[in-house]
């Protein structure tokens, strides 16, 4: 959407929805009525998680709605920090029914809370290229949070002047963090103290029913490798045949090891092909689960790899380690739990490792080839190392976590 006509329409939602009421920062835990606006894909919703726990603590008797994109709504339905999730989809540009369904909105948000929201909240880091802050003005939130558009360059180029539409708009940490300790920087800020930055997810038994059904298929298969060889964004997509030789090469040294591939409809024939290279030892379930069964299925993994995306983050979540292949350049190439050496988007709270392009060199056509897609660059050997440094361990966990009811 051109700046103009953004504006306009920003100014427009927040003459006609908003009644702004000025409070000090202290007092904003005391609202009862709660609104929180995310429209970020399935990564960014996992580590909003923490937040969301750290938010009912701060406010246990506040009635809480979180607005999400429709196709995320599952991953949050059991979540018991929030009393509804909502489904929205933002659309861009300046199209017929557009201010109608923010309108919508506003209602399903009032009768949702039993009322206009007292405070809203967009814990969104980066520019707001998914239009949360139009969102935020439909619901008339009467104080509204969210991070400054002074947070990063990016932001303060395409969400110049949109301070103007919040109550509290706060300035970031310049310190470089985790985008969930990110997130729980801006509850700190409005006054909140944080207990624990744990990630969690909530998964019904019908989910891990499920995943049960769909293992116990293979009855030979004694310790399965979750594996995502997909990504939304094309330069973060390592090349599926290589995925195929990772495989492969984990299920000749692991004779009683299985893969799993999981991943969106998109996905569906990457998981085909890395099947038709291991015969009778690869289950494809990539498009045809709901993002808590898929969590429930890679639960019983004892490792996860796969690209910088969506299901590294569910892998995390569940508590599998983690092996990912990166498209750039890595800060920090592993981390253990409990230490804070991570990026930005790393797997949270579990062992993992990162392959970068930087790891690794190439020559020739393949030189060529990786200049224009890094991500190319990475080798299989760099990967399989990585899958050999925690598979080990991996399988002492599993061991001991088939022992032990689940408490999860």
């Amino acid at each position: 959407m051109k700046p103009l006509v953004r504006r306009t329409l920003l100014s427009i939602l927040y003459r006609c929805c908003c009644r702004t009421t000025l409070a000090p920062q202290g007092q904003l835990l005391e609202s009862t009525r709660v609104v929180v606006i995310r429209f970020d894909e399935i990564g960014d919703l996992i580590l909003t998680l923490p937040f969301l726990r750290e938010l009912r603590r701060a406010m246990p008797n506040a009635r809480i709605a979180m607005v999400v994109r429709p196709a995320l709504v599952n991953l949050l339905e059991l979540c018991s920090y929030i009393d509804v999730v909502l489904p929205f989809a933002p659309k861009y540009g300046f199209r017929p029914g557009r201010l109608r369904a923010l309108l919508a909105l506003r209602r399903a948000v009032a009768v949702a809370l039993g009322g206009v929201p007292d405070i809203g909240i967009l814990p969104r880091f980066d520019a707001d290229f998914s239009r949360g802050l139009m969102a935020l003005l439909a619901t008339g939130a009467t104080r509204r949070v969210g991070f400054s558009q002074s947070a990063t360059l990016e932001k303060a180029i395409a969400d110049a002047g949109t301070d103007h539409f919040l109550t509290h708009p706060i300035h970031p940490d310049p310190t470089p963090m985790h985008e969930l300790k990110r997130n729980l920087f801006l509850l700190e800020a409005i006054g909140a103290s944080i207990e624990s930055d744990r990630l969690e997810l909530h998964i019904a038994p019908e989910d891990r029913n499920k995943a049960d059904q769909l293992l116990s298929r293979f009855s030979d298969i004694l310790m399965w490798i979750g594996l995502c060889a997909g990504a939304s964004i094309p330069r973060k997509r390592w090349p599926v045949e290589r995925y195929a030789q990772v495989a492969k090469c984990i299920t000749d040294n692991y004779p009683n090891c299985g893969v799993v591939v999981v991943g969106g409809p998109a996905d569906r024939n990457a998981g085909v092909d890395i099947q038709r290279n291991i015969p009778g030892r690869v289950l494809n379930v990539a498009g045809d689960l709901t993002l808590r069964e898929t969590a429930a299925v890679l639960e019983k993994c004892v490792l996860y790899i796969g690209n910088d995306t969506g299901p590294m983050h569910l892998a995390a979540a569940v508590g599998v380690p983690v092996v990912a292949v990166f498209a750039d350049p890595h800060p920090v190439s592993s981390a253990e739990h409990g230490d804070d050496r991570h990026a930005r988007f790393d797997p949270w709270g579990v062992p993992y490792r990162i392959v970068t392009p930087s790891a690794g060199g190439t020559t020739g056509d393949s030189a060529r080839t990786s200049a224009a897609n890094p991500i190319a660059s990475v080798t299989v050997d760099q990967v399989i190392d990585a899958v050999t440094q925690l598979l080990p361990r991996a399988r002492r966990t599993s061991d001991i976590a088939r022992k032990l009811p689940s408490t999860r």
